[in-house]
């Protein structure tokens, strides 16, 4: 028996290194579809508390150091503000919204409201600065002329979960004590406490910086996904909807490349039937599908026109661009497919080989 017991002893330890060496050499990378739920908003509140020390650190030394990267940190203009209040009071008033998206609008306004004393406080000689509340990156376009700024938010980088995945597994595959933990929430959790000169966090930090000023390793994610290549797929649906029978009057286009609103998953609403339905655009399926707004659709190109996805119950519903003014809250009938006309040549009849070829037929 006692030699049994050894032997099964030995076979389980054998099992369990065999098992976890497995699972070591399979994990897959993390990315934004194969995180949870709860995992993505671990990472999302974790990325904040780490972007949090850009409002404490100094910012003149920000300022110089990301300046030859074309970023810069510092309080919007009051234009974009007054856009941005604008765009707030319109999703507000007249588009459905989840509460978490309800509340972090009622926040971002406040927050603006408040940016925006604090610039009229400095310009009228009341205030040394123009607070640092509510601060913003933004991207540097040069011109011929001027100097351009264009604003963005500061989410394209703090809870931007694809960057943050991508940052923690550049990590799993450096350190080797990485690799040894299974469970994904101890991962991001070991990660964003990580030490560097015994402060905690400042690994997480520094790859943060690392990530906005590398932007060619993340560019995918960050530029052509987010700013040009989002941007000119949303004006081209636009112009779908014109061709479709739309007047400006029935869209609502939210100001700006990237614009508050935005950072609540919609990027543009459209009138039907006296309702407003809010819509993302993407420039595929894959992220249609999984950026739907509440209530509404995502939609991508299709060939020369563009398709619409919606949240049916638990699955999504596809359709057409001309069904937009549809129900939401039931799929849409499709129409019959035309079918092809049947020859009415008798079959005993070899009608290309005394004919010759039409290509009508191989149609």
């Amino acid at each position: 028996m006692f030699i049994i017991g050894i032997y099964k002893g030995m076979k389980d330890l054998i099992k369990r290194i065999l098992r976890e060496e497995y699972l070591l050499e399979s994990r897959p990378d993390l990315t934004y579809h194969n995180l949870s739920y709860d995992e993505r908003e671990k990472i999302k509140s974790k990325g904040k508390e780490i972007f949090r020390k850009f409002k404490i650190y100094d910012l003149d030394k920000i300022n110089k150091y990301f300046e030859k990267y074309g970023l810069f940190l510092g309080a919007p203009s009051k234009e974009f503000i007054i856009n941005n209040l604008e765009d707030i009071e319109f999703a507000m008033k007249n588009l459905p919204l989840s509460k978490w998206a309800e509340k972090k609008l009622d926040d971002d306004r406040s927050n603006l409201k408040h940016q925006y004393i604090g610039i009229e406080n400095y310009e009228l000689g009341k205030s040394p600065h123009k607070t640092r509340f509510y601060e913003f990156f933004h991207e540097v376009k040069m011109s011929d002329e001027k100097k351009e700024l264009t604003w963005s938010i500061v989410n394209l980088f703090d809870n931007n979960i694809k960057v943050w995945a991508q940052l923690i597994n550049d990590w799993i595959d450096e350190d080797e004590d990485a690799k040894k933990i299974e469970s994904t929430p101890k991962l991001i959790d070991t990660y964003f406490n990580l030490e560097l000169n015994g402060k905690k966090g400042d690994k997480a930090f520094l790859d943060l910086i690392k990530a906005m000023v590398e932007r060619g390793k993340h560019e995918q994610n960050i530029i052509n996904h987010t700013w040009g290549g989002g941007q000119q797929t949303e004006e081209d649906f636009v112009r779908a909807l014109l061709n479709n029978g739309f007047t400006q009057e029935k869209i609502y286009v939210f100001s700006g490349e990237k614009n508050i609103v935005d950072g609540v998953g919609i990027d543009l609403a459209v009138k039907c039937d006296g309702r407003w339905i809010p819509i993302q655009v993407k420039s595929n399926e894959s992220d249609a599908s999984n950026f739907i707004p509440y209530q509404g659709f995502g939609t991508f190109p299709y060939g020369n026109t563009f398709k619409l996805v919606s949240k049916l119950k638990r699955n999504n519903d596809q359709r057409d661009l001309e069904d937009i003014c549809e129900p939401l809250n039931k799929p849409v009938e499709k129409k019959p497919v035309e079918e092809k006309p049947i020859s009415k040549i008798p079959s005993n009849v070899d009608y290309v080989g005394h004919m010759g070829w039409d290509k009508d037929l191989d149609n």
